[in-house]
């Protein structure tokens, strides 16, 4: 039970970002985008196309809730270490989404969706890491002024 309720959260969010995304296309480009032309003429129905973009939007919560489980708080490996290999599988999940989606028409496409991905990926993660060290600062605030009630008793 502990587990799925961080699955599921972890699946609308990526479910979220993915309708973000798409939304995000259809002000570009002016009309509701729900796939790729090629997806979608690969498959018989819309319906069929947006069900299936939906898990695999959930995917990348899931891909990215697996890959926390590598960072500090849950083991002894290095911030770095653990960023790298959380990276890592968000980047291949992605990489397998964009070609099974086929968001890639063709090769500068698919440089051009991964230097944006990282650029994304790394922004998350400087926010994150920002929140977090505020966290951990208020708390050391929280510590430290109890500590020095104490001491003054």
């Amino acid at each position: 039970m502990k587990t799925l309720r961080k699955i599921i959260p972890a699946f609308v969010l990526g479910v979220g970002i993915g309708s973000l995304m798409e939304c995000l296309f259809s002000l570009i480009y002016g009309q509701v985008f729900i796939g790729t032309p090629a997806f979608m003429a690969s498959h018989p129905s819309p319906v069929f196309v947006k069900i299936i973009q939906t898990l695999l939007y959930g995917g990348f919560g899931l891909v990215s809730l697996l890959g926390e489980q590598f960072f500090p708080k849950k083991n002894n490996k290095s911030l770095f270490k653990a960023t790298a290999i959380h990276f890592l599988l968000i980047f291949a999940y992605f990489v397998f989404t964009g070609f099974y989606l086929r968001w890639f028409p063709n090769t500068p496409s698919v440089f051009i969706s991964l230097a944006i991905f990282i650029l994304i990926y790394f922004v998350i993660w400087i926010l994150i890491y920002l929140a977090e060290k505020r966290k951990i600062e208020e708390m050391n605030r929280v510590l430290e002024r109890n500590h020095n009630h104490l001491v003054d008793e």
